[in-house]
């Protein structure tokens, strides 16, 4: 609904903000309607808004702006470097691996008897 609000009407505003399952069916045909364009919207509201959360608790006060589009990344590039590259998005990266570690916890498991 925060998409295109124009799509439901009032009572169809109402089944979903009350979430009225058993109304669900009764939603108009329009307000069901979703495309490829929508979803990606979609889905990077939702990711921006949970990164948003996560990085304001870590008391971060830029947000970087999310994106659904693929990288570029140029023909003819090595598999190696392919990896390279895609792996500086995550902590525990193949070029920084020694700056961070996990910290896993052993969880106690349950003995039989």
């Amino acid at each position: 609904m925060k998409m295109i609000p124009q799509l439901f009407s009032s009572s169809d505003k109402d089944i979903v903000e009350q979430k009225s399952l058993t109304l669900f069916p009764l939603l108009s045909r329009q307000a069901c309607v979703y495309s490829k364009h929508l979803m990606k919207q979609y889905t990077e509201y939702l990711w921006g808004s949970t990164l948003k959360r996560q990085l304001q608790l870590e008391g971060q006060t830029r947000i970087p702006r999310v994106s659904c589009n693929p990288i570029d990344i140029p023909i003819g590039t090595s598999r190696e470097d392919e990896v390279k590259l895609l792996s500086m998005f995550y902590k525990n990266n193949l070029l920084n691996a020694f700056l961070f570690t996990i910290k896993k916890k052993k969880v106690p498991t349950a003995t039989l008897r």
